[in-house]
């Protein structure tokens, strides 16, 4: 009213993402007399090896974390119905039914304010190995993909969007025929990884002095990796589910 103080506003709620690091390594020997029996030179392949084992169980578990069924923050699994972000099932990717997903994902709504509608655009269709040819379609044709098949000259919405093809998808124990599709990280929170001391590479140490360790008691050169992290999702509103079966 003229002449009156404003008054003070309804803060929502805190919403809560935490997680604890977890340290992932191990350990590998290698005799002399391997070294020694080492006729195509494999062994000088075991740090590589080591390091795309570490990159790989690194892509997993960030992957893993939409494509499993752990609760996030608000102890709820992060696709359900109670989030608007997962489709029924029999939901074939094609044009319509990503033109479907894209309006499911706009009309997210803020936490705690039903009328602040957030307008979110997915960024990202991800797809197992059984849907990158028609994946490959919708997101790079200048022209709409219509049902039957035939040509089309409507302009194509989704133009542009990227599209990442997960190979190890079903190893999570989602369908082979089921697609996500994610916002831009810019946009709006999707998943945090934090590293120990900020190396988000892994190390690689080696045990190769003849005077200590287990090169002095037993002709052992000692390889030991190591890559401490973790992370987790921070919103379900940028994150849609289709799944098939």
């Amino acid at each position: 009213n003229q002449g009156a103080p404003y008054q003070p506003l309804v803060s929502p709620a805190d919403e809560e993402v935490t997680y604890a690091l977890t340290k992932r390594g191990g350990t590998e020997d290698i005799t002399l007399e391997m070294i020694a029996n080492d006729d195509v030179r494999s062994i000088s392949k075991i740090p590589s090896k080591l390091c795309l084992a570490a990159a790989l169980t690194l892509h997993r578990f960030a992957w893993g974390l939409m494509t499993g069924s752990a609760n996030i923050f608000d102890a709820t699994a992060l696709f359900t119905s109670g989030h608007a972000n997962l489709a029924g099932t029999g939901a074939t990717l094609s044009q319509s039914k990503l033109t479907a997903a894209r309006s499911a994902m706009r009309k997210q709504l803020a936490y705690g304010d039903s009328n602040n509608i957030l307008s979110i655009v997915p960024r990202t269709l991800i797809v197992p190995t059984s849907l990158e040819e028609v994946a490959f379609q919708i997101t790079k044709s200048a022209v709409a993909l219509p049902s039957s098949g035939n040509a089309s000259d409507i302009p194509n919405l989704h133009t542009g969007m990227n599209m990442l093809v997960l190979d190890h998808i079903t190893d999570d124990g989602t369908s082979a025929t089921s697609w996500f599709v994610v916002a831009d990280p810019c946009r709006v929170p999707t998943i945090e990884m934090g590293f120990y001391q900020g190396k988000d590479v892994p190390e690689l140490f080696t045990q190769a002095d003849n005077n200590v360790g287990s090169m002095f008691d037993n002709d052992k050169i000692t390889y030991k990796i190591r890559h401490i992290y973790s992370g987790a999702v921070l919103d379900f509103r940028g994150f849609y589910k289709v799944p098939i079966s």
